[in-house]
């Protein structure tokens, strides 16, 4: 019997995902009639099976083409076939599922304070990854618009019964590269630049493991450390807002990858965190402000720029100053955007123009940073 909500349901599906579906899942597009049909096949047991998928939604028998392919899918895969339309609309689709564990959740709900917890700690867990695989850094003191138009490609899924288990959801929708083999720089390896979506996904199972890996009490100079790996203050800073929330709480990370990225697959397909490791980032969050507070301070001085990094709509400026601290020669990065990296640009062809700069000198770790630049200004 086919239900209203079956037919709903598959007219949801959109033909590229199914397409994708089939072809990763071992289908054949053996024949078909252009702008019409494709004809897919697939042996099982020994026989050889067939569906007939529609080339566009407009045809009169689109909807019964589409249910009587899924419901194939189903008897051949001995799955229902909620489960089968759920699979192909999630064929594109990077999956973290996040469990709460603790006694006070064995029921699926939890107190709204904690949820607001909860939800500003996911969005910051994953505005900060995509910072992080944006431009490496200590921590960030403004996130940019391309971190934050990745961080909202993210949706937040429904609540499940057990604990209490949500979902971070993203469609890779970026350019997928086909992998590329670097000569000059072989020995077997692959140059790996994987969709912007899936780093920001493979960055949360990164920092999540290497800070259960930490040990604060060995390390004797973790901010390096800390920046080097890719765990930034504000992942720590995030983390430790969780504390208190409960006595025996941890944390379960499932990661369900899309095959569709063709790419090599190195991560923890589940991670756990508990409070041990939410102190320690608290810890960790802790130490920095004390060296922030010593370590960061406002500049204004002139200077000479020595090298610039292009990207797509700015980049890295390295420039040379003469610091009041001990009256030596600094050099610092920082990042310029439009007409300020133009300028800067041209000043590499001019060895004797000089800029003023205003903005924060951060010397937390031994690359110093300018940011929040407030003025830069040619002044010969």
């Amino acid at each position: 019997m086919i239900t209203k909500m079956f037919s709903k349901q598959c007219l949801q599906i959109e033909l590229v995902d199914l397409y994708q579906y089939l072809e990763l899942d071992g289908w054949v597009k053996d024949r078909g009639v252009k702008d019409k049909f494709n004809v897919y096949t697939k042996m099982y047991d020994g026989d050889e099976f067939d569906v007939i998928v529609p080339c566009s939604k407009d045809f009169r028998d689109y909807e019964l083409r589409i249910q009587s392919t899924i419901k194939t899918l189903s008897e051949l895969e001995d799955i229902d076939n909620d489960e089968i339309i759920k699979r192909i609309k999630n064929v594109n689709m990077d999956i973290v599922k996040i469990r709460f564990i603790s006694e006070e959740y064995e029921d699926g709900s939890i107190p709204i304070s904690v949820a607001n917890s909860i939800t500003s700690f996911l969005y910051d867990t994953v505005i900060y990854s995509a910072s992080i695989e944006e431009k490496r850094r200590l921590k960030y003191y403004r996130v940019s618009n391309h971190a934050k138009e990745f961080a909202d490609k993210f949706r937040f899924g429904q609540t499940q019964k057990g604990s209490f288990i949500v979902s971070l959801e993203t469609k890779i929708q970026s350019d997928i590269k086909p992998l590329t083999l670097n000569l000059d720089d072989c020995n077997g390896v692959l140059d790996i630049d994987p969709p912007f979506e899936r780093k920001i996904v493979s960055r949360i199972n990164k920092t999540l493991t290497q800070l259960n890996k930490l040990d604060i009490s060995k390390d004797s100079d973790i901010f390096e450390k800390c920046e080097l790996e890719g765990i930034s203050m504000n992942i720590c800073e995030t983390l430790a807002s969780l504390q208190g929330i409960a006595d025996d709480l941890s944390i379960e990370y499932t990661f369900e990858l899309t095959s569709a990225v063709p790419y090599p697959n190195n991560l923890s397909p589940k991670v756990t965190i508990n409070n041990q490791t939410i102190d320690k980032a608290s810890k960790v969050f802790t130490k920095f402000k004390a060296l922030e507070k010593e370590k960061r301070e406002p500049i204004k001085t002139d200077v000479k720029v020595d090298k610039v990094t292009s990207m797509d709509k700015g980049g890295d400026v390295f420039v040379s100053f003469k610091y009041t601290g001990d009256n030596k020669k600094h050099t610092a990065k920082l990042n310029l955007e439009r007409d300020d990296f133009v300028k800067a640009c041209e000043a590499l062809i001019n060895p004797n123009c000089q800029f003023q700069l205003e903005g924060t000198l951060d010397k937390t770790t031994k690359n110093w940073i300018i940011d929040d630049v407030k003025v830069f200004i040619q002044i010969n």
